[in-house]
Protein backbone atom coordinates (compact mmCIF):
# COMPACT_ATOMS: atom_id res chain seq x y z
CA UNK A 1 0.00 0.00 0.00
CA UNK A 2 1.37 3.29 -0.85
CA UNK A 3 1.47 6.51 1.35
CA UNK A 4 -0.63 8.41 -0.99
CA UNK A 5 -2.91 6.21 -0.57
CA UNK A 6 -3.28 6.34 3.35
CA UNK A 7 -2.92 10.41 2.91
CA UNK A 8 -5.87 10.49 0.37
CA UNK A 9 -8.31 7.71 3.04
CA UNK A 10 -7.00 9.78 5.92
CA UNK A 11 -8.09 13.28 4.09
CA UNK A 12 -11.23 11.66 3.11
CA UNK A 13 -11.82 10.06 6.73
CA UNK A 14 -11.71 13.72 8.59
CA UNK A 15 -14.08 15.08 6.39
CA UNK A 16 -16.63 12.30 5.73
CA UNK A 17 -16.10 11.30 9.98
CA UNK A 18 -19.46 13.13 11.99
CA UNK A 19 -18.15 15.69 14.29
CA UNK A 20 -19.11 17.05 17.47
CA UNK A 21 -18.36 20.13 19.17
CA UNK A 22 -17.68 19.01 22.92
CA UNK A 23 -18.92 22.17 25.28
CA UNK A 24 -16.93 22.85 28.68
CA UNK A 25 -19.23 21.03 30.77
CA UNK A 26 -18.73 17.51 29.06
CA UNK A 27 -15.13 18.12 29.15
CA UNK A 28 -15.05 19.19 32.67
CA UNK A 29 -17.71 15.81 33.47
CA UNK A 30 -14.98 13.71 31.14
CA UNK A 31 -11.70 14.76 33.16
CA UNK A 32 -13.81 13.82 35.95
CA UNK A 33 -14.29 10.23 34.95
CA UNK A 34 -17.01 10.52 32.92
CA UNK A 35 -17.11 8.43 29.17
CA UNK A 36 -19.58 11.55 27.79
CA UNK A 37 -21.54 9.74 24.31
CA UNK A 38 -23.53 11.81 21.56
CA UNK A 39 -24.91 10.79 19.04
CA UNK A 40 -24.56 12.57 15.98
CA UNK A 41 -26.58 13.00 12.55
CA UNK A 42 -25.54 11.05 9.48
CA UNK A 43 -27.75 10.13 6.39
CA UNK A 44 -27.18 6.66 6.67
CA UNK A 45 -26.50 4.18 9.58
CA UNK A 46 -25.04 5.39 13.09
CA UNK A 47 -22.70 7.45 13.81
CA UNK A 48 -21.26 8.31 17.64
CA UNK A 49 -18.72 10.19 19.53
CA UNK A 50 -16.62 9.77 23.29
CA UNK A 51 -14.83 11.61 25.04
CA UNK A 52 -12.93 10.69 28.26
CA UNK A 53 -9.71 11.27 30.01
CA UNK A 54 -6.81 8.87 31.17
CA UNK A 55 -4.77 9.56 33.68
CA UNK A 56 -1.25 9.12 31.37
CA UNK A 57 -0.04 11.16 28.30
CA UNK A 58 -0.96 11.27 24.98
CA UNK A 59 1.83 8.78 23.76
CA UNK A 60 0.87 6.36 26.20
CA UNK A 61 -2.60 5.85 25.25
CA UNK A 62 -1.99 5.67 21.06
CA UNK A 63 0.74 3.08 21.78
CA UNK A 64 -2.31 1.08 23.77
CA UNK A 65 -4.70 1.80 20.83
CA UNK A 66 -1.62 0.99 17.90
CA UNK A 67 -1.13 -2.19 19.87
CA UNK A 68 -3.97 -4.23 18.09
CA UNK A 69 -2.72 -7.77 19.32
CA UNK A 70 -3.39 -7.30 22.54
CA UNK A 71 -7.11 -5.80 22.17
CA UNK A 72 -8.83 -9.44 23.10
CA UNK A 73 -6.76 -9.18 26.17
CA UNK A 74 -8.56 -6.08 27.50
CA UNK A 75 -11.15 -4.64 25.13
CA UNK A 76 -15.02 -5.72 25.49
CA UNK A 77 -16.22 -8.32 23.44
CA UNK A 78 -12.93 -8.67 21.30
CA UNK A 79 -12.45 -12.11 20.27
CA UNK A 80 -9.53 -11.70 17.77
CA UNK A 81 -7.43 -8.88 16.66
CA UNK A 82 -4.90 -9.81 13.69
CA UNK A 83 -2.39 -7.61 11.72
CA UNK A 84 -2.55 -8.89 8.14
CA UNK A 85 -0.15 -6.03 6.58
CA UNK A 86 1.98 -3.70 8.17
CA UNK A 87 3.84 -0.92 6.64
CA UNK A 88 5.17 2.18 8.51
CA UNK A 89 2.18 3.80 10.08
CA UNK A 90 -0.33 1.65 7.98
CA UNK A 91 -1.77 -1.35 8.77
CA UNK A 92 -4.08 -4.19 7.40
CA UNK A 93 -6.23 -5.38 10.84
CA UNK A 94 -8.94 -8.05 10.64
CA UNK A 95 -10.82 -8.55 14.23
CA UNK A 96 -13.81 -10.60 15.45
CA UNK A 97 -15.75 -9.74 17.80
CA UNK A 98 -19.18 -9.96 19.46
CA UNK A 99 -21.39 -10.68 22.08
CA UNK A 100 -22.65 -14.53 22.73
CA UNK A 101 -23.40 -16.30 19.15
CA UNK A 102 -23.48 -13.17 17.45
CA UNK A 103 -20.21 -12.46 15.91
CA UNK A 104 -18.92 -9.75 14.02
CA UNK A 105 -15.72 -9.95 11.25
CA UNK A 106 -14.22 -6.37 9.99
CA UNK A 107 -10.98 -5.92 8.15
CA UNK A 108 -10.14 -2.11 8.72
CA UNK A 109 -7.32 -0.05 7.02
CA UNK A 110 -5.48 1.77 9.90
CA UNK A 111 -3.09 4.98 9.82
CA UNK A 112 -1.24 6.24 12.63
CA UNK A 113 0.29 10.19 12.49
CA UNK A 114 0.74 11.21 15.96
CA UNK A 115 -1.55 11.19 18.34
CA UNK A 116 -3.86 9.79 16.05
CA UNK A 117 -5.33 6.98 14.67
CA UNK A 118 -7.98 6.83 11.98
CA UNK A 119 -9.47 3.22 9.93
CA UNK A 120 -11.77 2.66 7.14
CA UNK A 121 -13.41 -0.57 6.34
CA UNK A 122 -11.86 -3.29 3.23
CA UNK A 123 -14.51 -5.71 4.00
CA UNK A 124 -16.96 -7.26 6.58
CA UNK A 125 -20.09 -8.03 7.76
CA UNK A 126 -20.89 -4.35 7.97
CA UNK A 127 -21.43 -1.57 5.04
CA UNK A 128 -19.61 0.60 6.54
CA UNK A 129 -16.81 0.83 9.75
CA UNK A 130 -14.77 4.03 9.71
CA UNK A 131 -13.51 5.93 12.66
CA UNK A 132 -10.79 7.57 14.55
CA UNK A 133 -8.91 7.84 17.85
CA UNK A 134 -7.40 11.32 19.22
CA UNK A 135 -5.50 11.56 21.97
CA UNK A 136 -5.16 15.38 23.51
CA UNK A 137 -2.66 16.21 26.14
CA UNK A 138 -4.75 17.39 29.23
CA UNK A 139 -3.42 18.75 32.78
CA UNK A 140 -2.25 15.47 34.35
CA UNK A 141 -2.86 13.19 31.14
CA UNK A 142 -4.88 12.85 28.10
CA UNK A 143 -8.68 13.82 26.67
CA UNK A 144 -9.15 10.68 23.99
CA UNK A 145 -11.86 11.17 21.70
CA UNK A 146 -13.25 8.23 20.20
CA UNK A 147 -15.37 8.53 16.45
CA UNK A 148 -17.41 5.55 14.83
CA UNK A 149 -19.57 5.57 11.84
CA UNK A 150 -21.22 2.31 11.22
CA UNK A 151 -23.61 1.55 8.47
CA UNK A 152 -25.14 -2.05 8.94
CA UNK A 153 -25.93 -4.76 6.38
CA UNK A 154 -29.21 -5.52 5.57
CA UNK A 155 -31.98 -3.80 7.00
CA UNK A 156 -31.06 -2.92 10.51
CA UNK A 157 -32.68 0.23 12.02
CA UNK A 158 -30.37 2.94 12.52
CA UNK A 159 -31.72 3.97 16.15
CA UNK A 160 -31.01 0.00 17.03
CA UNK A 161 -27.19 0.61 15.36
CA UNK A 162 -27.31 3.96 17.43
CA UNK A 163 -28.60 2.48 20.43
CA UNK A 164 -26.32 -0.49 20.47
CA UNK A 165 -23.05 1.83 19.68
CA UNK A 166 -23.76 3.98 22.41
CA UNK A 167 -24.40 0.97 24.88
CA UNK A 168 -21.02 -0.55 24.18
CA UNK A 169 -18.78 2.65 24.52
CA UNK A 170 -18.78 3.61 28.38
CA UNK A 171 -17.49 0.07 29.08
CA UNK A 172 -15.42 0.28 26.12
CA UNK A 173 -13.86 3.52 26.65
CA UNK A 174 -13.42 2.16 30.62
CA UNK A 175 -11.54 -0.77 29.67
CA UNK A 176 -9.11 1.82 27.65
CA UNK A 177 -8.35 3.78 30.32
CA UNK A 178 -7.70 0.88 32.41
CA UNK A 179 -5.59 -0.47 30.26
CA UNK A 180 -3.27 2.87 28.97
CA UNK A 181 -3.02 4.28 33.05
CA UNK A 182 -1.82 0.20 33.68
CA UNK A 183 0.67 0.11 31.10
CA UNK A 184 1.53 4.01 31.71
CA UNK A 185 2.89 3.34 35.25
CA UNK A 186 4.93 -0.08 34.82
CA UNK A 187 8.46 1.00 34.64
Amino acid sequence: MKPAYFTALLAATLTASPAFAWTADETQRARKGEVVVHEVTVADGAAVEAIFYVAAPPAAAIGVLWDHEKFPQFMPNAKTSRVLERHANDIVLEQVGGQGPVNVTLVTKRHRAGNHIDWTLVRGDVARNDGSWDAAAAPGGTMLTYKVHVVPKGPVPARVTSFLQKQALPSMCKAVRERVEAVSRKP
